[in-house]
C-alpha cells in the first residue's frame, strides 16, 4: 500500500523513501551529486528490508513495497 502523498502521484514506496532520503543527503552536501541519487535508493531500500524484518518478527505479513 502506498502512502496518501505518494499514491497521489503515482509514486511507490521505494520511490517516496528514495525521494525524502535524496533530500537528506543533498542537504549534508557530503557525497558528490552523482552519487546521491544511487546512495538514496541504497537507503530506501534499506529501510523497506528493515520494515519487511520487523514486520515478520512480530508475526505479521511482509508490508508491501
Amino acid at each position: 500500500m502506498t502512502s496518501p502523498s505518494s499514491a497521489a502521484s503515482g509514486m511507490s514506496k521505494r520511490e517516496h523513501f528514495a525521494a525524502l532520503a535524496l533530500q537528506g543527503v543533498l542537504a549534508q552536501g557530503v557525497l558528490a551529486k552523482k552519487h546521491a541519487a544511487q546512495r538514496a535508493v541504497d537507503l530506501a531500500d534499506a529501510l523497506i528490508k528493515a520494515l519487511n524484518e520487523e514486520s515478520l518478527r512480530r508475526g505479521g505479513g511482509p508490508p508491501r513495497p
